[in-house]
């Protein structure tokens, strides 16, 4: 019919369109993922969070036996009037960083921060055979962090410096908690409440660590 179709350029707009659509979802999808980790490295130490990433599975809501330490810092109200703002701030910095680092090196997770209190627990979202030993080793590298932490501060402050800890074991319910715009992955439970109590008895005994 007299007609030349041109085969050549269409194909070559087609595949090169084609490989571009591949390689725009593969880097999106690579760094949806490397969001994801860090995210998620907020709360799991690394090697949990290893095992985690291989069983996405190990994420759903269960119950799980677990071992929580909860610490409290004392007198923060005092404290913030003395320091002010920037000051009361850089030094909760100070404190959930030692208390954070003790936690980690003993493959602990992360729980929240609530104001100028700390939870965080062993046992899930993988189990952890040894998860007692684990937070005890813990809470003694944390006192230790927290007794350096206090040697460098200003003497007016070290006379109101003070904290407790708490090792507490139970059952819980672990799981994704909030709403379509915000999600936690966290503990539920009466051993949550009791650990907060264990914690308080250190102000009555008047001791740094109490241990169920």
């Amino acid at each position: 019919a007299n007609l030349l179709m041109p085969v050549v350029s269409p194909l070559l707009v087609l595949g090169i369109t084609g490989v571009g659509m591949l390689g725009y979802d593969f880097i999106v999808e690579r760094l949806e993922r490397m969001k994801l980790r860090h995210t998620m490295g907020l709360y799991f130490s690394p090697r949990v969070l290893d095992a985690v990433l291989a069983d996405p599975g190990s994420m759903q809501p269960r119950r799980a036996n677990v071992t929580i330490l909860l610490t409290d810092l004392r007198n923060f109200t005092p404290l913030a009037e003395l320091l002010g703002p920037r000051g009361a701030f850089d030094l909760l910095n100070h404190v959930f960083k030692a208390q954070t680092g003790a936690i980690m090196g003993e493959e602990g997770n992360l729980e929240h921060f609530l104001g100028d209190q700390f939870l965080s627990y062993w046992g899930a979202p993988q189990k952890q055979p040894d998860a007692a030993d684990r937070a005890g080793r813990a809470a003694m590298k944390l006192i230790r962090a927290m007794e350096d932490l206090r040697a460098t501060l200003p003497a007016e402050v070290q006379k109101l410096f003070g904290y407790g800890v708490a090792l507490h074991s139970g059952p819980v319910l672990i799981g994704n908690k909030g709403s379509a715009l915000r999600l936690d992955y966290g503990l539920v439970g009466d051993t949550v409440n009791e650990a907060a109590r264990v914690e308080s008895l250190t102000k009555f005994y008047e001791v740094r660590m109490l241990v169920t």
